[in-house]
């Protein structure tokens, strides 16, 4: 009989994290529901990424709505007739500012993405994971998600809060066979984070990537492939023991 391919969602599928988890995964045989707002990118990821021996299917949904978050595990049950992993991918920053600066329509996009997307996809996912013995999370913070952020306090709040969600599930579904994990990347090389330089560097990027590269002792910003391997081999291949943490990819910036 042919081993079971792992059932992994992956959200945030066609970001500069989320492409590489879809890569890694589905040359690890897995069968990926890949999850994204924008219907064209997440259909040319499915395609693109076909050579590889796991399966993949395009959802697009705003994951701040029940109704699409609902839609995205009832395509995993249909297609594949479970869930075995979930890795949570999906983010925004906002706009950059001084707390007194900030509007509340900042505020609201920023829990909306990623606070409630977070809270949907474990309320509908965790059910279904139940019924199949268990499974795997991986929710994506940020060293934000441990200490706070200057000119980003809406997105740290934010990143805090994808932290305890992710140490609440852990702990109230550890004996029903669930693991979850938040990693907690620093500055990673994506065009999100690059996005940033400009502001940082008062309209410098080049100045904006030297500051953030000074507070890394590693001197680099990390690939999105090392933070992906590490989502990866939470849902694969970690201890079933190793659950409710938050595990710092950052070249050991919070270390000190």
């Amino acid at each position: 009989m042919a081993e079971k391919r792992p059932r992994i969602i992956v959200t945030g599928a066609t970001g500069g994290l989320g492409v590489v988890v879809v890569q890694q995964l589905r040359q690890r045989g897995c069968n990926v529901v890949c999850v994204d707002r924008d219907a064209a990118l997440i259909e040319h990821l499915v395609k693109a990424e076909s050579h590889h021996a796991g399966e993949a299917v395009a959802v697009a949904a705003d994951l701040g709505s029940t109704e699409d978050a609902q839609r995205m595990v009832d395509t995993a049950t249909a297609k594949w007739g479970g869930i075995d992993g979930m890795l949570l991918a999906a983010s925004i920053i906002g706009t950059p500012g001084m707390i007194h600066t900030q509007t509340d329509d900042n505020y609201d996009a920023i829990m909306r993405a990623n606070v409630k997307s977070t809270w949907l996809c474990l309320r509908l996912t965790i059910p279904v994971m139940i019924k199949g013995g268990g499974g795997s999370i991986v929710t994506i913070g940020s060293v934000a998600s441990l200490r706070g952020n200057p000119t980003l306090a809406a997105y740290a709040a934010s990143k805090h809060a994808v932290y305890g969600l992710t140490q609440s599930a852990a702990l109230e579904y550890a004996t029903q066979g669930i693991r979850a994990n938040c990693v907690c990347p620093g500055a990673m090389d994506t065009p999100m984070v690059r996005a940033m330089f400009k502001i940082r560097g008062n309209g410098d990027p080049a100045k904006g990537l030297a500051e953030t590269v000074a507070k890394i002792p590693a001197g680099r910003m990390a690939f999105a492939s090392e933070m992906a391997s590490t989502g990866v081999w939470l849902l694969l291949d970690a201890p079933g023991h190793l659950s409710g943490q938050a595990i710092a990819v950052d070249g050991a910036r919070t270390a000190g």
